[in-house]
């Protein structure tokens, strides 16, 4: 699959468009035939494939065990039942130890997997720009392809989980029905997740908030079906991300402005969460006004956190435009270790934002070097992925502002529709 890889990238950057349609024809077809191979057994770890820009592969992982905390049921109310409780004891080194060994003779199981070449498949971009260029022709095979899959083996969705996830990216804009409704059909989840946005999103899920699908009803009632439903505030962080890598940060603000004008505190305290996330300086007169005026006092204080968040956020941004105005590398490698405390993961988008893009290239090669080592190590950080604390509040334990309390279930709190 290497020519494969290779062969697609480089038709696709020379613009060779009927030689492209070429690769893509024979590649389809050896996927369609890949299918029938004989399955290996499931894996023995849950893998996490990490993709960036074009969906380029980025990294294959395991996931981490859960652990480390005792978790009570509220006996409080009748709706409970009987008392519950949980507890998950911290993973030790012997248990990643264990989990490595196994992930390792995963990978090797899967390297020697007759399909192979689309287990390690990294041509998401010249696959995506082949259902531009024939669309017609890219949607019989694709639905093909997924009907088939959906009836083979699992084993076989598990090494194909990357492939899969190519095809359905490039389906959605032209068959969003298609992909929303059936996703489940061909998943390989939970052995294996395919996620974006630095490990945070199921790929699929980033793929929502694609600029190029704005105009489709079926994906904005997603958009906000996938706001109002999120489980607590990293989530929304993350489709906030999700929107602002995809240059689609606008649709963020036009739905917080819808929110804002609703009756409920529910909904417009969700649309303070958003804001907090989405950093526009637009919409800091809206945040004072809910934070001094709001009817509701949870609201309130809600926006309060939130226009603390913007201002941290904020500051951020002028440190490091600072930063990449400075010449003296002492300076910039201290400012950036300064900095760092600071950072949300917001800064994976505004950081390559045309606002500071022009001046990293104006920096000297040594000062650029430390800059770009910084958000390397900085991007490997799990700290930026999981339990985000932002302005002494963590995102996991809060929903719109709202404390979650250890077994309270969510559809509990006020924000549960009853519709």
């Amino acid at each position: 699959m290497a020519s494969f890889n290779a062969a697609g990238w480089l038709l696709h950057r020379c613009g060779s468009e009927e030689d492209l349609c070429t690769w893509a024809r024979e590649m389809s077809a050896a996927a369609l035939e890949a299918i029938s191979s004989e399955p290996l057994p499931p894996p023995q770890t849950h893998i996490e494939v990490r993709i960036g820009l074009e969906g380029r592969l980025k990294s294959t992982g395991f996931v981490s065990p859960p652990g480390g905390y005792d978790r009570s049921m509220s006996t409080s109310s009748p709706a409970w039942g009987v008392d519950r409780s949980t507890n998950r004891p911290t993973p030790t080194q012997a248990d990643f130890e264990h989990l490595c060994d196994s992930f390792n003779a995963d990978l090797e199981m899967l390297r020697a997997s007759a399909r192979r070449e689309f287990v390690e498949f990294n041509a998401a971009g010249p696959l995506f720009h082949w259902s531009r260029i024939e669309p017609e022709e890219f949607k019989r095979w694709a639905k093909e392809f997924l009907n088939l899959i959906a009836g083979a083996n699992l084993s076989v969705r598990i090494e194909m989980a990357n492939f899969i996830d190519a095809i359905t990216s490039a389906l959605l804009p032209l068959e969003p029905e298609t992909v929303l409704l059936n996703s489940n059909e061909w998943s390989g989840e939970p052995h294996v997740r395919i996620v974006s946005c630095g490990g945070t999103l199921p790929s699929r899920i980033e793929a929502v908030w694609h600029l190029e699908l704005n105009n489709l009803r079926m994906i904005a009632d997603e958009r906000r079906r996938l706001l109002i439903e999120a489980q607590n505030d990293e989530e929304i962080l993350w489709h906030v991300l999700a929107a602002h890598v995809r240059g689609n940060a606008l649709v963020i603000a036009n739905l917080a402005f819808d929110w804002l004008r609703e009756d409920a505190a529910r909904e417009r305290a969700l649309a303070v969460s958003l804001l907090a996330f989405h950093g526009d300086a637009g919409h800091l007169p809206d945040l004072v006004r809910l934070r001094d005026t709001d009817p509701s006092l949870w609201v309130r204080e809600h926006a309060r956190w939130a226009w603390d968040v913007f201002a941290t956020e904020s500051g951020c941004r002028q440190r490091y435009c600072d930063l990449l105005n400075a010449r003296a590398l002492g300076d910039v490698v201290s400012g950036l270790a300064e900095l760092r405390p600071a950072l949300s993961p917001m800064a994976i988008a505004w950081r390559a934002s045309d606002e500071y893009s022009p001046l990293l290239v104006q920096q000297t090669p040594r000062n650029r070097a430390a800059i770009r080592l910084f958000w390397y190590h900085w991007d490997s950080s799990s700290s930026n992925r999981k339990n985000i604390a932002l302005v002494g509040r963590k995102l996991r334990e809060h929903c719109r502002g709202e404390p979650l309390k250890d077994g309270v279930s969510s559809h509990m709190a006020p924000w549960w529709r009853l519709d």
